[in-house]
């Protein structure tokens, strides 16, 4: 639908696998008002951000995830 959808990636070879979780970060009135989901593999931490309902990002990030 157009809808703009960032995918961020940072390398850490100490990173906790974790399955995707809406973030719970308030960022106080400047934030913008986004959802935001990460997740982690054993080396890279993951964030999704995006103009969509965060159950889009979240279906976006677990099926990205199960083809890891």
């Amino acid at each position: 639908d157009g809808a703009e959808v960032s995918h961020y990636l940072v390398p850490r070879e100490d990173a906790v696998p974790r399955a995707p979780t809406l973030s719970e970060y308030d960022g106080g009135s400047t934030a913008a008002d986004m959802p935001v989901v990460t997740w982690a593999s054993s080396h890279v931490e993951q964030a999704l951000v995006g103009e969509v309902e965060a159950s889009e990002l979240l279906r976006i990030a677990d099926r990205g995830r199960s083809q890891d």
